[in-house]
């Protein structure tokens, strides 16, 4: 597998955040990105703007809206997954249900299932059937639980 940009390290965690979070508080972390996004780029610009006589840009507007808008897909990608395996665990109701399922599916099911006996889940990474551990969860007493 590729290693992933800075970018994109960025938006994965996005998404892992906003995985957990009611959806009221997606906008709300996006701005907060974009307004961090535009105070750090707003201190840049001021600084180099010494050496080009004041001038500045709308450069920080630019990069504080890019900041905010990626925010915002990659927080609603999150949520959406979350309600994705919530529906995914609440619709397999019988055995031939469960065997219908890809392995992909069943992973996500199987941790949503931990989730909600109060377990933290964290997912694997692995891209086959047998990429390795697939559920690394915390019981709420602590106990750590890898599931392969």
């Amino acid at each position: 597998m590729a290693k992933k940009s800075l970018g994109e390290e960025m938006m994965d965690g996005v998404k892992a955040i906003c995985f957990y979070l009611p959806f009221w508080a997606v906008p709300i972390l996006a701005l907060a990105i974009g307004v961090g996004f535009y105070w750090a780029a707003l201190q840049v610009v001021e600084f180099f703007a010494e050496f080009t006589n004041g001038e500045t840009s709308s450069l920080p507007f630019l990069i504080g809206l890019a900041g905010f808008v990626l925010s915002l897909i990659a927080g609603i990608t999150g949520w959406s997954e979350r309600g994705e395996r919530k529906a995914l665990l609440a619709q397999t109701q019988s055995i031939e249900e469960l065997r219908a399922l890809s392995w992909r599916d069943f992973e996500k099911m199987v941790g949503e299932a931990f989730r909600k006996v109060g377990y933290r889940v964290l997912e694997g990474t692995g891209r086959s059937p047998d990429g390795g551990i697939d559920l690394d969860t915390n019981s709420p007493s602590g106990e750590r639980v890898l599931i392969q």
